[in-house]
């Protein structure tokens, strides 16, 4: 706020590069974008952590590109009807908005969604698999480090907040995979 009082309005696009994983720390800023940032206010961790929510407003009824902090019911209180999702274009048109490319905010190391009872038979096939683990349960599998295992619990905001700073923590330790 100060610095708004004093060089007046600001606009700004993410803190982060094109394809590279959401910042959800200033460290994270200036890991990702290094000195071709003059400044990086850190104002904390951020408190959401999911990348912002698109919303178009050029269709009716508008429609919503990508869901972030800000869900679907409270847009719908505020827009009444809302289409979800992209719609069909034409072959090779570009897409409505930034950072809805195929591997945007993904990290390094390739990611795989695994229910429980296939991260166990993964572990049993190979235990020693340079794999991290992000997890819904609180409860680890016995066969992984500690190190490697974040585990964010079920509550969704809470997941949400910490996803990308999971993310961020496992791909440097320059993984073979995470789950």
């Amino acid at each position: 706020l100060e610095l708004i009082s004093r060089v007046g309005p600001l606009a700004a696009p993410s803190a982060n590069r094109s394809l590279g994983l959401s910042p959800t720390t200033a460290e994270h800023v200036a890991v990702s974008l290094g000195d071709r940032v003059a400044l990086i206010l850190d104002g904390g961790p951020c408190a959401v952590g999911l990348e912002s929510t698109v919303l178009d407003l050029t269709t009716s009824p508008p429609r919503l590109l990508r869901p972030g902090g800000v869900g679907p019911e409270a847009l719908r209180a505020i827009v009444g009807v809302l289409e979800i999702g992209v719609a069909a274009g034409a072959e090779g048109a570009g897409l409505p908005s930034p950072g809805m490319e195929r591997r945007h905010y993904a990290p390094r190391s390739p990611l795989v969604v695994m229910t429980r009872a296939a991260i166990d038979a993964a572990l049993e096939r190979d235990p020693g698999a340079p794999r991290g683990f992000v997890l819904l349960d609180p409860s680890p599998p016995s066969a992984v480090n500690a190190p490697q295992v974040i585990a964010l619990g079920s509550d969704p905001v809470r997941f949400g907040a910490g996803l990308y700073a999971a993310l961020h923590q496992l791909d440097a330790c320059g993984l073979d995979q995470i789950c």
